[in-house]
């Protein structure tokens, strides 16, 4: 996927996208990783949404979307282009099933371009106000340098996915492919079977080796379901301690996760959550 670097559009009048015009994106230039990065998006843009006529959006259900995606994207711009087909297809395919909601922030010279361009590709989804100030406030915090660009937030304001990854253009196709893991499973509802129960009687010591392993073996195999239901993407270091990403979710100890889970321990290298009294290693997601 190609995208058009800023200096680039700067330099091309005939890709000029972000500059000091009314209504367009204007970035800075500065370092700070976008990843892991906690905004009030919702209160932002929650009222200055539009469809395709220019008619109003109300924001109100944002709040209870799981996942929301901002995809800056442009009319004008051929990668753009390409690409909008695709999101568009997807999600068609998955928002009556899925709890998430993409909104556009359009880098076109003029509102009627930006209602043309969400016509023409029949966007499903609202679009932030051309003339909305959150516009250059996204652009800035979350230093969206070239187009096209989305950026996945949890439910808590936090980016989880971005089209940049250590500083880095990797694309909005690699956020796509994030969504579509979280939402493949959030879907998934894994058996977690019950602890086995032991028996609290006299055994001979071989016994007690074999029971010992078999322990063992329930507890593998239950803490293998248990990450199934609970993906522990990583986590983050504040000045109070680590706060962890389950499932997408910014979590602290001592939060409630689904199924009752309790989050009881979380440091740099793993999470212990803790069902029926009995406590679980979470460890980081390989992908």
């Amino acid at each position: 996927m190609r995208f058009l670097h800023l200096h680039v559009l700067k330099a091309t009048l005939a890709l000029c996208v972000i500059c000091g015009c009314s209504g367009n994106i204007t970035t800075n230039t500065g370092t700070t990783e976008p990843s892991g990065k906690v905004l009030p998006v919702i209160e932002l843009i929650g009222s200055s949404l539009v469809d395709a006529n220019g008619g109003p959006v109300s924001g109100a259900e944002l709040i209870q979307k799981q996942y929301l995606l901002l995809y800056f994207s442009a009319h004008w711009c051929p990668p753009c282009r390409a690409f909008t087909p695709q999101l568009v297809n997807f999600y068609n395919q998955n928002k009556n099933a899925n709890n998430f909601e993409i909104i556009l922030i359009s880098a076109d010279r003029t509102p009627e371009a930006m209602r043309q361009y969400m016509s023409e590709t029949a966007m499903p989804w609202p679009a932030l106000s051309y003339d909305s100030p959150a516009k250059q406030q996204l652009g800035d915090e979350l230093e969206v340098k070239g187009i096209p660009c989305l950026v996945m937030f949890n439910n808590k304001g936090a980016v989880i996915s971005s089209s940049y990854k250590n500083k880095k253009y990797v694309g909005p196709d690699k956020v796509l492919n994030d969504l579509k893991e979280l939402l493949k499973k959030n879907a998934s509802t894994p058996n977690i079977r019950p602890p086995v129960e032991t028996n609290t009687s006299a055994v001979m010591p071989e016994k007690q080796i074999s029971k010992t392993s078999t322990e063992q073996s329930e507890q593998q195999n239950k803490e293998e379901d248990i990450s199934l239901l609970y993906e522990f993407n990583g986590v983050l270091k504040t000045q109070k301690g680590y706060t962890a990403i389950i499932n997408g979710k910014l979590v602290g100890t001592g939060d409630i996760l689904d199924n009752n889970a309790k989050v009881v321990e979380i440091n740099d290298k793993y999470v212990v959550i803790s069902i029926d009294e009995k406590t679980y290693k979470l460890k980081p997601s390989s992908h």
